[in-house]
């Protein structure tokens, strides 16, 4: 994705394209949630959509930042992104998709579950 941390870059987003920018950006990645099958379950391409980031409080569920994760071919895609508690309120029409090639991206989730 360019070398921009998704954290990064939903902050970016979110503070011009939300109603509360000040809530813009409140994300902690993967890496610091500590259940290791919860976390399996976030990259499963068999679920309607999955929670990319969490909340900064590390509580699963509390504040996710979710995508539609498909893989066609040699291709991973992050697309239809959605804050799930502000749904309705916060639009994320023009945010993404990101499109990872499929050995890399399974190799950065190899990395992401073994360091957990």
């Amino acid at each position: 994705m360019d070398g921009v941390n998704l954290i990064e870059r939903a902050r970016a987003w979110e503070a011009l394209h939300t109603p509360e920018p000040k809530l813009a950006g409140s994300y902690s990645g993967v890496r610091e949630w500590n259940a290791q099958d919860d976390l399996r379950d976030w990259f499963d391409p068999t679920q309607d959509r999955v929670s990319l980031l969490v909340c900064e409080c590390g509580t699963g569920g509390c504040w996710p930042l979710q995508a539609r994760v498909t893989r066609e071919g040699d291709h991973v895609t992050w697309s239809d992104f959605e804050q799930p508690h502000r749904r309705g309120r916060w639009s994320y029409d023009g945010f993404g998709p990101f499109v990872f090639e499929a050995g890399q991206y399974d190799a950065q989730v190899k990395a992401v579950l073994e360091n957990v």
